[in-house]
């Protein structure tokens, strides 16, 4: 297996994985297998379907506040969040219909945390649209997603940047993009996702920077105060991520194994 993608959390600063899509593809590099958490589960999601950065940005640059809230039901909160994923799922069905996990080009693997079991979960087959609803149910404001008997939230909660999955996997090389190494931290936390974002960073940092060794190249787009509920500035993130994976990747290789050099060496004489 080739080169695998794995693609952080960071809510709607995910849009700068748009970009760092558009410029991998501009350098012709085939991704063969996509680990995401939150954010990053839904632009792999949407990259696996065999939707193209152009065609993400376009829909990203159309999205508005009620696409977000419309049809969210007021009379009756959900007893453990203060509201449910649903508008997510019909975002994704409006957009790639009902996919299963066969159905995509490229690996995925969509990353949650059993919030019962208190474990990571990794998932890759069944039904896509429910797998991604659980990686993004930040614990608080969304509530859980109940997926094959698994009470599932945000995997942000224990593995942001998901390359262990690509690791065991033995992809290589790794290209690992992580939105939250420049999160405004020094500010104060301006809503309940930036503070939910805030608090898990500084709960998950030592594990963060091991991961971050697990990866063959580590992309980390400085998004200065773009928000993590700021769709205004979605054309920036996206732009933003395009210029980090251009100056993290200039010296992008694949890696042969011994084989491969050996098979390489005879093809050409």
């Amino acid at each position: 297996m080739g080169v695998g993608l794995a693609l952080s959390g960071g809510a709607l600063r995910g849009f700068a994985h748009i970009g760092v899509l558009k410029f991998i593809e501009e350098q012709n590099i085939k991704v063969d297998a996509i680990a995401g958490t939150s954010a990053g589960s839904i632009i792999g999601a949407y990259y696996a379907a065999g939707i193209s950065p152009g065609e993400m940005e376009d829909l990203a640059l159309n999205l508005t506040r009620s696409d977000f809230f419309r049809n969210i039901p007021r009379t009756r909160l959900p007893r453990r969040g203060l509201i449910n994923t649903e508008f997510i799922a019909r975002i994704l069905e409006r957009d790639l219909g009902r996919p299963d996990f066969s159905d995509l080009y490229i690996t995925l693997d969509v990353v949650a945390v059993d919030i019962i079991e208190n474990c990571l979960v990794c998932m890759n087959q069944g039904d896509v649209i429910s797998a991604v609803t659980a990686s993004c149910a930040i614990p608080g404001i969304f509530s859980p997603v109940k997926r094959n008997g698994r009470t599932l939230v945000d995997g942000g909660v224990l593995q942001s940047v998901p390359t262990s999955i690509l690791q065991q996997k033995k992809v290589r090389p790794i290209i690992a993009v992580d939105l939250t190494q420049h999160s405004p931290l020094q500010k104060e936390p301006r809503n309940i996702i930036e503070m939910f974002y805030k608090s898990t960073y500084l709960m998950t940092r030592d594990r963060e920077e091991k991961n971050a060794r697990q990866a063959d190249y580590w992309i980390t787009p400085d998004l200065g105060d773009i928000g993590s509920w700021d769709l205004k500035k979605t054309k920036e993130a996206i732009e933003l991520g395009y210029q980090a994976a251009r100056e993290d990747l200039q010296d992008f290789k694949i890696k042969k194994s011994p084989w491969e050099k050996i098979l390489s060496f005879f093809s050409n004489h």
